[in-house]
């Protein structure tokens, strides 16, 4: 779970919990930030899976954003055990059009480009507005889901099923937080419920792969919707989360590492 750009490393998300997780028990807890720079695919998160292990955790946490359902070809999820060998498109970020790489390259290299999104979205209709510009990135947004995106969940699906599976066996507890988008969590509060979006959406469908595979589920869409503008917990231009952000989610999140390590040490 990197989720720490522009944030200093005391105020990230796994600091955090770690922090809270100490005070609760009255003895240090060590959470491992084991995320990497860029946005990696579910598949290469279970690649992953046996790197984790080695570390002996006593629960995994799986911190799963709607920029993290990434597409993954069936031969891909097939081999997903297989020894990994060369690169695959399973996970990559789709090709962007024409109009999008050039916005992007404007954006990208003008501070003035920059300066002018940030004052634009402090109103937050032209923020929402400018999210639902792009199908492929507010596709989470809209319920029911489309048929792509039903098959990026029943890929993810299986890929949570089989991790909570291999972590059940070694007696290791798997976590599971839906983090929303600043989109999503400007959604959630109560005054702007349009009738066409959900917000709530994603993170119910986690819920229920969640629970499905035997894993624990936190919720913490419902602690941003209490928080009046929840979309200024984000740097409102690149989308990122805030440290106040990262301390929310850690609020919500500490407790469950709690009990897990009450279930793995049988003593506290």
């Amino acid at each position: 779970m990197a989720h720490g750009l522009f944030v200093p490393y005391d105020e990230t998300l796994a600091r955090k919990t770690g922090e809270l997780a100490s005070k609760e028990i009255g003895h240090p807890v060590q959470v491992e930030n084991l995320g990497v720079p860029g946005q990696p695919g579910p598949l290469d998160t279970y690649h992953r899976l046996n790197e984790v292990i080695a570390l002996d955790p006593d629960a995994v946490v799986l911190v799963i954003s709607p920029a993290d359902l990434r597409p993954i070809q069936a031969e891909d999820l097939a081999r997903r055990d297989d020894p990994i060998g060369e690169p695959t498109t399973s996970g990559q970020a789709p090709r962007l059009g024409v109009t999008a790489l050039i916005h992007n390259f404007v954006i990208g290299n003008s501070t003035a480009a920059l300066m002018a999104q940030h004052f634009l979205f402090q109103n937050t209709d032209t923020y929402i507005r400018a999210s639902l510009y792009s199908n492929e990135k507010s596709a989470y947004l809209l319920y029911p889901f489309s048929a792509d995106l039903e098959n990026r969940f029943d890929g993810l699906r299986i890929l949570i099923t089989d991790m909570s599976a291999k972590l059940k066996a070694r007696n290791i507890p798997l976590i599971i937080v839906a983090l929303p988008s600043c989109a999503e969590a400007a959604l959630l509060v109560p005054s702007r419920k349009t009738a066409n979006l959900a917000p709530y959406a994603f993170g119910d469908r986690l819920r229920d792969i969640s629970l499905s595979s035997g894993a624990t589920y936190v919720d913490v869409m419902h602690a941003f919707a209490q928080v009046q503008r929840p979309e200024t917990l984000y740097y409102i231009v690149n989308g990122h989360m805030t440290g106040e952000g990262q301390v929310l989610v850690a609020q919500q999140l500490a407790p469950a590492v709690v009990r897990a390590i009450g279930v793995a040490h049988r003593g506290l």
